[in-house]
Formats: structure tokens, C-alpha cells, sequence
């Protein structure tokens, strides 16, 4: 039995990590913005969470971050797509773009910060909001992508990621609830935890603008999600 599920530990914290990009945004930095599922969660629970939104958090990312948080009771992760790409050592990670788009690129400067402290490959530095971060020459950065990066490639790698994470939890034995969506391939089957496929739905069909919500979703919509883990909880 999970030790949060037995009385003994009624004073225990739990630590309920989330995995995955802008859905999982909190208003622990936006406290005059209503609180996301990812807060009603942790707030129901009385637990925490190291992990944070990572703008378009890719696969790969997800992985990395799993396998850097040293205590996890449930791993609730949101599988990215193919089309975002993995930025190791910055602040967040990129959709894969043509050359034209990455021409353009100058305009998304103020987006790309890098993390000397994600380099160093510390356990439990997953992300950005408690370390120092500093601005790099864009340009270094376009040619990397020009030459480094295309859809087919970035759509192994994701698959890579996705199978190592069903792994690793699996290897682990972390209960996990598994967020999916039409990227995830008909021959992949994950060997543990719970699989939703309704919660990237209700995102799309409750979204609203980020000037309004921590994660771009209604409060209606977050309500719905949260209910909606909740009740996955339950079945782990």
C-alpha cells in the first residue's frame, strides 16, 4: 500500500510531481489569477511538487526531469509532441520550425534563457524559477537548429523518450497517471500506472486566454481536471 494511503503516516507530505508544458502553470507567481488544477491538487492533497510548466515542454524533457526528482509518490505527466524540441541546458524548449521561421527567430530572444545549473546535472534542479539564468546570442542557437533538427528525427526521439518513461516508472514502480493524446503511436502500450485520454480535451475545449489563467484553461475547465485526477488517483 502506498504510504499515503495509510493512516500511519497522516502527518505525511506528499510529493505529487508534475510533468509537461503551460497546462500545468500555477498561480503561485499570478496570485491575483485563479488557481490552476495543478494547485487544487496539491492544495487537496496537502502535498508538493518540484516540477513546474516548462514552456512546450518536449518528451525528452519530461524524462530528464522524472529521472532528477529523487522522491516521487505519484508522477501525474502530461506526453508532449513530436513537434517540440529539447533545449537541455535553457529555460524552456522550441517547436520545430522551418528556416524561414527560424530566420525570424530574433523577434523570440527574450524567450531563450540559459541554465548554467541544469548543465551541472543536479538531482532536484528541475527548473528554472530558483536558480540564475542568463541571455545567449540567439544566433548560436538558430544555426543549431538549421542544422541539428527535422520533423522525422524529432519524432524518433520522441518516441525514445516516450518508451523510456513507461520504463522507468514501470522499473521504478512510481504510480503514475499517463496524460495522452493522438501523438502517441497505436503499437506503444505503457506497462503500469493509468492512461486518460479526455483531460488534453477538456484543455482544448475550456481554453482561455493567458492573460485571464495561470495555464490557459477556464476555471470551469480546471475544475473539470481536477475532479477529473482526482478520480485517476484513485484508481493507481
Amino acid at each position: 500500500m502506498p504510504q499515503w494511503l495509510n493512516l500511519e503516516y497522516i502527518n505525511f507530505i506528499m510529493k505529487i510531481e508534475f510533468f509537461g508544458s503551460s497546462i500545468i502553470g500555477s498561480n503561485t507567481f499570478q496570485p491575483e489569477k485563479p488557481k490552476s488544477f495543478y494547485d487544487l491538487i496539491l492544495d487537496h492533497f496537502n502535498a508538493t511538487s518540484l516540477n513546474f510548466m516548462i514552456a512546450q515542454c518536449s518528451e525528452e524533457r519530461i524524462l530528464y526531469n522524472l529521472k532528477k526528482t529523487s522522491e516521487i509518490d505519484i508522477a501525474i505527466i502530461f506526453h508532449s509532441t513530436p513537434q517540440f524540441i529539447y533545449f537541455p541546458n535553457f529555460t524552456r524548449d522550441f517547436t520545430v520550425m522551418n528556416d524561414h521561421e527560424i530566420d525570424d527567430w530574433n523577434s523570440r530572444q527574450h524567450f531563450l534563457d540559459y541554465v548554467d545549473a541544469f548543465k551541472q546535472n543536479k538531482k532536484d534542479i528541475v527548473t528554472n524559477f530558483s536558480v540564475p539564468t542568463e541571455s545567449v546570442d540567439v544566433s548560436i542557437i538558430k544555426d543549431f537548429m538549421k542544422l541539428h533538427f527535422n520533423k522525422d528525427v524529432n519524432r524518433s526521439r520522441f518516441h525514445g523518450a516516450l518508451s523510456l518513461i513507461g520504463d522507468y516508472v514501470y522499473a521504478k514502480k512510481i504510480p503514475a497517471i499517463h496524460v495522452i493524446h493522438d501523438h502517441i503511436p497505436g503499437w506503444f502500450n505503457f506497462k503500469s500506472g493509468v492512461v486518460d485520454t479526455d483531460i488534453w480535451n477538456i484543455e482544448k475545449e475550456f481554453s482561455e486566454s493567458f492573460n485571464k489563467s495561470v495555464n490557459g484553461i477556464s476555471e470551469e475547465g480546471n475544475s473539470l481536471i481536477f475532479n477529473k485526477i482526482i478520480s485517476l488517483i484513485q484508481r493507481i
